[in-house]
């Protein structure tokens, strides 16, 4: 051995030897905690169940009514661990022994038909006994028969229609339409959740107040716009931060692409529309896109037009509409959108992505939480000019051609504008999803002013009904109005997407315009036919309760008035 390798060890051996003592027992707890990481985080977690359980008992004690979003979430969280410990145990078991065979009974075709024709005869009698009672039901049904016979008979392909996904999208739609409508407990729920999220929303008027001044001086919807979208883009970034977004989706995705036979691909596009714009969703799946199929991407496009963003619902709260109904239509017409696409598009070609294996979400490129935030609401900054630009534009053409039409109207002595247009034009609409006649003209000017002009022009107006200006409109045609204007279907809406495509995917430009008419038509038919889901079944009795008032309202209500401001200076 070398001189200079005795050296090294010897200084090594009298440096350990002269190693301080708080060093030597540094190194002793690193090495058990290595050797004991399992226990001590099994001990942690022990410690921390035991403490929130403490924690959520004083709570209940303290206050049953405070705790109410305590006593919702608890439930879930320890229902997800339990599942989550059975499934890394069982899973591969439970799957082989019960899930696989139940699935092989149900794939023949003797089996499928008595199951398929049980659940006819319980719907009919659900129907016949439970909910049918006025004749309104009875143009909700007509209503949604005409809206699936549209496209079908206008079928690209006819006699490759595949009814499982079908079937399982008007089902799914009538069964959580039923939980969340006819059920008391899951529209109690239903309100829960709309109200916290109202209240969540809220709190984007702090940072407005800190910007712009004292809340006495934000008077304008472009503050309000620009404060709520960015603090809602914010979080949606630092939940796909987390993994939360990723992890919501794709279990959702899962169950859909099994139950109703679609792909990965469409699953995945379908669920996550429901929480994020369709620019975010497309870049998501951007990867994927260009192998998709003709029918997938018709999906695709259908399901992102047919439901509302995120950001959309805090943008249409804030104009005054009912958030319950809002969220209610943007998770309801998810089915619908794959069994109006389904219809019209039938699959025709070989699937690339027929497992969801072959597919897989993409993680977030941000390197902390902050910068989550700071891409968040820089994104959503963007959005927001888009938005004011789209009102302004929209707000100035509707007010020339409304100037137009009554300079024309007066030489013939009738009173004549867009809104007159559109309240007879698109009647027929509004009365088949179960609008009482009377009521038809005021509804048919708002579906009119979604499906040729912009759906936030048309929430602004109906936002501004139910806070009791303009015509009046009963809570049974505001509900079902919500429903049917409860997506990003309008044509103008449609057209701007043509160009977002550019970017995305320029190949595949050229096959959205080819199909902007059936896109156009197709995802209106989903928010309709949603909306005769909801005529069907929506009962005044259940939803007798008022909901929150508007949260720009209940701002507005803090605020001093112009009384009070002089009594100050007197």
């Amino acid at each position: 051995m070398s001189t200079t390798v005795i050296l090294q060890q010897r200084r090594i051996e009298i440096s350990q030897r002269e190693r301080p003592f708080i060093v030597k027992w540094r190194l002793k707890f690193q090495r058990f905690v290595e050797e004991n990481k399992r226990k001590l985080k099994l001990i942690f977690l022990c410690l921390a169940l035991i403490g929130y359980f403490i924690y959520f008992g004083l709570a209940i004690k303290h206050s049953a009514k405070k705790a109410k979003a305590l006593i919702v979430i608890t439930p879930i969280v320890v229902a997800y661990l339990i599942y989550a410990q059975i499934r890394d145990r069982y899973g591969d078991l439970i799957f082989k022994h019960i899930i696989q065979p139940v699935f092989a009974i149900f794939k023949r075709n003797l089996v499928k038909w008595i199951f398929l024709s049980g659940i006819l005869v319980a719907l009919v009698l659900y129907l016949g006994l439970g909910v049918l009672k006025t004749r309104r039901q009875l143009q909700s049904i007509l209503g949604l028969t005409f809206y699936t016979i549209i496209p079908y008979f206008t079928s690209k392909h006819r006699r490759h229609i595949k009814w499982r996904p079908v079937i399982w999208g008007y089902a799914t739609q009538f069964l959580m339409a039923v939980i969340v409508l006819r059920w008391k407990p899951g529209y109690n729920a239903a309100r829960f959740l709309s109200d916290e999220l109202n209240t969540f929303l809220s709190y984007s008027f702090e940072g407005a107040a800190q910007v712009f001044g004292d809340p006495v001086f934000i008077l304008h919807t472009g503050f309000f716009l620009l404060a709520l979208i960015t603090f809602i883009g914010a979080v949606v970034d630092i939940l796909f931060y987390f993994g939360v977004t990723k992890f919501v989706i794709t279990k959702m995705a899962f169950i859909m692409s099994i139950s109703a036979n679609i792909t990965a691909v469409e699953a995945f596009g379908l669920v996550a529309n429901i929480f994020l714009s369709v620019l975010e969703t497309s870049l998501m799946i951007k990867p994927y896109i260009k192998k998709l199929t003709g029918s997938e991407f018709h999906t695709f496009l259908v399901g992102a037009h047919s439901t509302i963003a995120g950001w959309a619902f805090g943008l249409f709260v804030l104009f005054g509409v009912n958030p319950q109904h809002l969220l209610t239509g943007a998770l309801i017409s998810a089915p619908a959108a794959v069994a109006i696409a389904k219809l019209s598009w039938p699959e025709t070609e070989i699937s690339n992505y027929k497992n969801s294996h072959e597919v897989e979400v993409e993680e977030s490129n941000d390197r902390s939480v902050v910068e989550a935030m700071a891409n968040g609401a820089k994104q959503a900054a963007k959005g927001v000019t888009a938005i004011m630009l789209q009102i302004i534009a929209f707000l100035s053409l509707l007010d020339f051609l409304d100037t137009t039409l009554g300079w024309i109207g007066r030489r013939i002595g009738i009173k004549l504008s867009v809104q007159i247009i559109f309240s007879y034009l698109f009647v027929p609409f509004a009365w088949l999803i179960g609008i009482e006649w009377s009521e038809c003209r005021a509804v048919s000017s708002l579906l009119g002013l979604k499906m040729l002009g912009n759906e936030v022009l048309a929430f602004l107006e109906l936002g501004g009904i139910q806070q009791g200006e303009g015509p009046k409109l009963s809570e049974h045609a505001a509900t079902l109005t919500t429903y049917a204007l409860c997506g990003f279907s309008s044509f103008g809406t449609l057209a701007i997407f043509i160009g977002v495509w550019s970017s995305i995917d320029p190949p595949r430009v050229a096959q959205v315009g080819s199909q902007f008419l059936r896109l156009f038509l197709n995802a209106n038919l989903a928010c309709f036919s949603t909306a005769c889901i909801a005529g069907i079944l929506y009962d005044e009795d259940i939803a007798s309760e008022k909901s929150q008032p508007s949260i720009i309202r209940a701002f507005f209500n803090l605020l001093p008035s112009y009384k009070d401001i002089l009594d100050l200076l007197q």
